[in-house]
């Protein structure tokens, strides 16, 4: 049982969903190059937000479909505001990312949750603890 996580520059990676969603994102982040401290969540390609930071006691299977391909988005919550922004951690120009992308810019759902491409992200190295 497994999904794809499309990120960053043209890459993707494979992620075993058969565990908890709080164990899942924390593979996600460290696999993807994210923040430790870094929300993030996941969007499939009809625009839905999967709202994996509510579940997190959840089984990820029980959240998400084996095989299907989701995009990585930050999470921001903004304080002036009661909707967080999420931002998309795909290359906007990503050969391997633009028929995702295209079909998120054609979904009334990408905007009304305020889902954008991001332009240009740079790799972070994972600042999880390491394994002693």
């Amino acid at each position: 049982m497994f999904i794809t996580v499309l990120h960053a520059d043209n890459e993707q990676t494979l992620f075993n969903i058969h565990c908890k969603i709080s164990v899942l994102l924390d593979s996600i982040k460290s696999h993807c190059h994210c923040e430790y401290e870094e929300e993030i969540d996941l969007v499939d390609e009809n625009a839905e937000l999967k709202n994996l930071l509510e579940q997190r006691d959840e089984y990820a299977s029980q959240a998400l479909r084996e095989r299907e391909e989701y995009a990585l988005v930050s999470v921001r919550r903004c304080e002036d505001s009661s909707q967080p922004l999420y931002t998309l951690l795909l290359q906007d120009q990503a050969p391997l990312h633009s028929t995702f992308i295209a079909k998120l810019r054609n979904k009334e759902g990408s905007r009304a949750l305020g889902i954008q491409p991001q332009r240009k992200r740079t790799k972070r190295k994972s600042t999880l603890p390491q394994p002693q």
